[in-house]
């Protein structure tokens, strides 16, 4: 997968397919539980791993994603999602079967200003990740937050004048 694949002037997606590999994850067109697009690891063992980080001045909400086995066979998969803002695992699901014949989804729904790893393995050759859900958003300045707390209490101020009368 081109590494530059998602990414976007708000937002920094990058692929490893195992820790400590220089190899991007890589792409298959259909089959993983009847997925399509998927993207997946090394062979053998190893923990594909994708970071979602928004560039400066904005944040990025993580919706979901699903994770697929190859066809016709169950195989064992750990997920685990980390707000790097925080560092909180919002997932950590430890050792599940991910069947062959449908996707496992995952709904996440959160907001980081440091963006989200998203780590699945130790199958990552055999199990792929599809259909992943981000949206991205821009941070008011502080000026911005300032001009709009002025124009609520000028808001205020009018409403109190007018009950006054």
């Amino acid at each position: 997968i081109n590494q530059a694949y998602g990414d976007s002037s708000s937002v920094d997606v990058t692929y490893q397919a195992s820790p400590g590999s220089p190899a991007s994850m890589y792409y298959w067109t259909d089959s993983y539980s009847g997925l399509n697009a998927v993207a997946f690891g090394d062979s053998g063992s190893g923990v594909p791993t994708i970071l979602i980080v928004p560039t400066a001045g904005n944040v990025v909400t993580l919706g979901g994603f699903d994770i697929g086995s190859w066809p016709n066979s169950t195989r064992n998969s750990q997920v685990t999602v980390i707000d790097l803002a925080s560092g909180i695992k919002l997932v950590n699901t430890g050792t599940i079967a991910i069947p062959g014949d449908a996707p496992s989804s995952f709904s996440i729904n959160a907001t980081s200003s440091g963006g989200f790893s998203i780590a699945f393995g130790p199958e990552g050759y055999n199990v792929g990740i599809d259909n992943i859900a981000f949206t991205t958003a821009q941070v008011p300045e502080p000026g911005t937050w300032a001009l709009m707390a002025l124009g609520l209490a000028g808001l205020a101020c009018a409403a109190r004048r007018r009950h006054r009368d």
